[in-house]
């Protein structure tokens, strides 16, 4: 881990874990050994949300290719909502209190 992500402390690193534990997202097996060791592994809840993350990404580069490709810029189409949030033509969210 430490190699993957240079600068990281053990602190923070425990903190997220930790985390991502309490929400689902990795599973912690604790061995009884000297010196101890311990193994993490992603949830199916995990692979769910690495897919979201991997769509969100997948949606940015598309986003980014329109905006600079001018042919491909089509008009947003106008959603109808119930709160205080709708997207702009440029596809900004802009709030309009109540």
């Amino acid at each position: 881990m430490e190699k993957a992500l240079p600068g990281l402390t053990t602190r923070v690193q425990s903190y997220y874990f930790k985390r991502m534990i309490e929400l689902g997202v990795l599973n912690k097996t604790t061995f009884p050994e000297v010196p101890p060791r311990v193994e993490y592994a992603i949830t199916s809840y995990g692979l769910k949300v690495i897919k979201i993350l991997y769509d969100i990404q997948e949606l940015q580069r598309q986003m980014e290719s329109e905006q600079n490709d001018p042919k491909a810029q089509k008009a947003l189409p106008e959603i109808k909502t119930t709160t205080p949030f709708s997207l702009s033509q440029t596809g900004s969210a802009v709030y309009s209190p109540p």
